[in-house]
């Protein structure tokens, strides 16, 4: 018998959109591609048939549901992308956490999962040693890179622009992802720099911010609404 699994978003993607919204919609192409009986839940739908409850994202809103599910008898599998950290200090500020209630309830609820899915070996190791997720409960599946970028490269970014060496950022523009201080760091040493993302929901006034630095800055190229996989994006990679 084959297990059919409901995928469920961590927010509309309506309200914000961004890597971990297109990994999910990439996951669920990939099993799709492979006859597995998967599809993207409907929350106006009161009779969604389901084994698996496949939550993406780590946080409040996914807590209510996986407890929901947890209660009606079916399997949870969540996917969850962790803050990474630069300093020990910050590590220990962030275990630290754990004994905020807000924190610790969220782990509870996660922990009630058949299975953790993360991308690589280090959200592995924050997944369990700061949030207490059993070890094998947690499986890295590095799924975010799409098979387009393991081909040959091609020339199209360096003919349409000029530029062979420079430092690339992608993703979406908000404060969180820095790509203010970065661009100014590359103006004062004068290196070439690449912006591609487009402006995260809520974050126009520090897109605005970056777009008044760099606007007369010839050294400094933002490109917006590149679609995630197309061949630009990957000749600038």
């Amino acid at each position: 018998m084959v297990m059919k699994i409901l995928f469920l978003p961590y927010q509309p993607h309506f309200l914000s959109f961004g890597g971990f919204e297109l990994q999910t919609l990439n996951t669920y192409r990939a099993l799709s591609g492979i006859k597995v009986d998967v599809k993207l839940g409907d929350v106006w739908n009161s009779l969604e048939s389901f084994d698996i409850l496949h939550v993406w994202g780590w946080g409040l809103p996914n807590c209510l549901n996986i407890d929901f599910a947890k209660k009606a008898g079916k399997k949870i599998v969540a996917t969850c992308l962790f803050s990474y950290f630069d300093t020990t200090k910050q590590a220990v500020k962030y275990r630290f956490k754990l004994r905020n209630s807000k924190t610790r309830i969220i782990s509870e609820y996660y922990k009630k999962a058949d299975a953790i899915a993360v991308v690589n070996n280090l959200q592995a190791e924050i997944c369990s040693w700061y949030f207490g997720i059993s070890a094998n409960k947690i499986h890295v599946v590095p799924n975010v890179v799409d098979g387009i970028f393991f081909k040959p490269s091609n020339e199209e970014f360096k003919n349409r622009f000029g530029i062979a060496n420079y430092i690339l950022t992608t993703g979406n523009i908000c404060k969180r992802k820095n790509q203010l201080n970065l661009a100014k760091a590359c103006i004062k040493e004068k290196i070439p720099l690449v912006i591609i993302g487009e402006i995260l929901d809520g974050e126009l006034k520090y897109a605005n911010e970056l777009d008044s630095l760099i606007k007369n800055e010839s050294q400094v190229i933002w490109l917006k609404g590149l679609e995630a996989n197309s061949l630009l994006l990957k000749s600038a990679y």
